[in-house]
């Protein structure tokens, strides 16, 4: 099982997954600091946050949800790359969480009290970034969704597990008839001690070995 997480793991470096991992763990990332400290020294250059105080609200919530989705990037990204459980649901919930915010972002600039001429700009704005928002979201959960190379790596992975964990429960208790694991020495439900009953059988055996080896020298 350990061999085949490593060869699962290499394939991960590898193809549309290795870069959807490093969308998350770097580029996505990155391009987010970015935004954030270009919106802000925009901001700060033209003396908007004195101007519009509830833009600086609106920011200041903006900057703590932005940091929220790079974290939850970084840690979907590590989380497929780990092989780790559910990762493919937990990328799958970024992209959700990520659109939702793609969507709304935009649309709280409205709630600021920017001068009439300014807010003709704003639904072209809140269009391209929902348009964006929408086809990386897109593409990529239709690949966690409906690649094979997911499947085989995540999903088939797990099943493997199940079934070597299936393995392991082949043997009954005799006083309970439970199934438990075949090297267990207690019986995990009615405390049947089977080191006990080995032991016994050991000393039964010995004993009719002994007696038979006197019977035939006689």
């Amino acid at each position: 099982m350990v061999d085949n997480n490593k060869r699962s793991n290499k394939n991960v470096r590898w193809g549309w997954m290795g870069l959807f991992i490093v969308v998350l763990v770097i580029v996505s990332p990155l391009f987010s600091i970015y935004l954030i400290i270009d919106s802000w020294n925009f901001a700060i250059a033209n003396d908007l946050f004195s101007q519009y105080p509830k833009f600086y609200l609106v920011s200041s919530i903006d900057v703590v949800i932005s940091i929220f989705l790079i974290l939850f990037s970084i840690y979907a990204g590590l989380s497929l790359y780990f092989l780790k459980d559910r990762a493919v649901m937990k990328a799958k919930l970024f992209l959700i969480v990520g659109l939702i915010y793609g969507i709304i972002a935009p649309i709280s600039l409205y709630f600021v009290d920017f001068p009439e001429d300014a807010l003709y700009l704003l639904p072209g704005e809140i269009g391209s970034n929902i348009f964006r928002s929408l086809i990386f979201f897109g593409i990529w959960y239709w690949f966690l969704t409906s690649s094979k190379t997911v499947k085989r790596i995540y999903f088939d992975k797990v099943e493997d597990e199940k079934k070597s964990d299936a393995k392991k429960w082949d043997r009954f208790c005799p006083s309970c008839s439970r199934s438990i694991p075949f090297d267990a020495n207690i019986c995990y439900y009615c405390g049947k001690d089977f080191k006990v009953e080995e032991s016994k059988r050991i000393d039964e055996k010995e004993d009719f070995d002994t007696w038979l080896n006197k019977r035939l020298k006689k």
